[in-house]
């Protein structure tokens, strides 16, 4: 169990680096460049509701003001694999995605 929890850390470490690189007080001071990326995940809440992963995501943007966790919900979570398939023919691969407990980072 513990090491279900541990996982999404995984995804704030690997966001952070990715996203990272000079003082983020300089820059938010500054009025810093915002920063979008995207995420899917299976285990994702449905719209309006909450779990582990948006309120991870919440805190994460609570931290990082100038970065913005937008949810992709056109990877479809009963059908995983073909919607990542599909979402990599079509060139619209999330930035972030959580994949059979591991998280992966695409750029």
């Amino acid at each position: 169990m513990k090491k279900y929890l541990l996982m999404p850390m995984g995804f704030m470490l690997v966001t952070l680096v990715a996203c990272g690189g000079g003082d983020s007080t300089t820059e938010e001071s500054n009025g810093g460049d915002q920063v979008t990326i995207t995420y899917a995940s299976w285990g994702v809440a449905q719209e309006g509701e909450e779990n582990l992963d948006t309120l991870m995501i919440e805190a994460f943007m609570d931290e990082y003001p100038h970065i913005t966790v937008e949810i992709d919900r056109s990877i479809d979570a009963a059908d995983w694999n073909s919607s990542l398939a599909s979402a990599a023919s079509a060139s619209a691969m999330p930035d972030v995605f959580f994949n059979c407990g591991s998280t992966t980072w695409i750029k």
